[in-house]
């Protein structure tokens, strides 16, 4: 999938992670063991604090959850600032595959 993002700071260190959707949706970010550990991408903002990058997501299961994406709750894509367990620059979307 293409992934874009705008309104990061000027060449931040981001990361994208795809995690289970239940336990993201409470807490606004992502859950350690309800993320996919084995896909991981880091990128970095340009100048502008902008990125567009590509990013492969699976259907599951994700996470010590065994979330199914493909099944309620879902999942989601966070890209935030890397390194950090309490980002100050994170956004979410969910995500979801065809039959």
């Amino acid at each position: 999938m293409t992934v874009n993002g705008t309104g990061y700071p000027p060449r931040e260190q981001l990361q994208l992670i795809e995690c289970g959707g239940a336990l993201v949706a409470q807490e606004g970010k992502p859950v350690g063991d309800n993320c996919a550990s084995f896909e991981k991408k880091n990128v970095t903002a340009n100048s502008m604090g902008n990125v567009t990058t590509t990013f492969k997501v699976y259907k599951g299961p994700i996470g010590g959850a065994y979330v199914l994406c493909t099944q309620a709750p879902g999942c989601v894509i966070f890209l935030g600032q890397a390194g950090t367990d309490t980002p100050n620059a994170l956004a979410f979307a969910k995500i979801a595959f065809a039959s």
